[in-house]
Parts: structure tokens; sequence; C-alpha cells
């Protein structure tokens, strides 16, 4: 039941943000926007190997359930961070800088 809710979420917030951000999105040629559409697919996928078999392989070897899951936190974030920054320097590129707005 999360999962649907969850992707239901995830569809509902993409639809808004496309919308929002139409007026950009048309001053983009096809190859840009293909461009953009795979830069966030190929970073989702490596964060999502990141945090879930980094986290798991650091926080599985320790026995106290409190310091594994601040490991598994510390992880999420870093992970965030690094690929935030990669993914914006990579949009900024693809786009020629019209492309990460707030």
């Amino acid at each position: 039941m999360i999962g649907i809710l969850m992707t239901i979420l995830f569809i509902v917030i993409t639809i808004y943000k496309i919308l929002k951000n139409r007026k950009i999105i048309k001053e983009l040629t096809k190859l840009q926007i293909s461009g953009v559409f795979l830069t966030y697919l190929i970073t989702i996928f490596l964060m999502f190997i990141c945090v879930y078999y980094g986290g798991n392989w650091i926080g599985g070897n320790l026995s106290n359930l409190f310091v594994r899951k601040l490991i598994q936190i510390i992880v999420i974030i870093l992970t965030l961070i690094i690929f935030g920054s990669i993914l914006e320097k990579t949009l900024k590129k693809i786009t020629n800088g019209l492309l990460p707005k707030n």
C-alpha cells in the first residue's frame, strides 16, 4: 500500500514540476531534454546503488542497531550531497545554464 502511495506521489510531483517549468523546457532542444532525462535516471540509479548496497555493506558489519542506523543515515546524506552536486553541474553543462532552477 505504501509503495502505491509513493509511486502516485512521485508521478504527481513529476507532473507538477514539468508543468511549472514548461517555459524552460520549451527552450531546450530534443537532445537536451533527452540528456536531462537520461541524466536524472542514471543519477537516481547510482544513488539507489550507493544507498542500498553501500549502507547495508557498511552497516551490516555492526552489531549495535543505533550505530548501524546512524551509519546508514550518514551514507544517505553523503550520497545526496555528492550526487546532487554532480547532477547540478551536469545539468548546467547539458542545458547551457538553463537548468537547474529552484
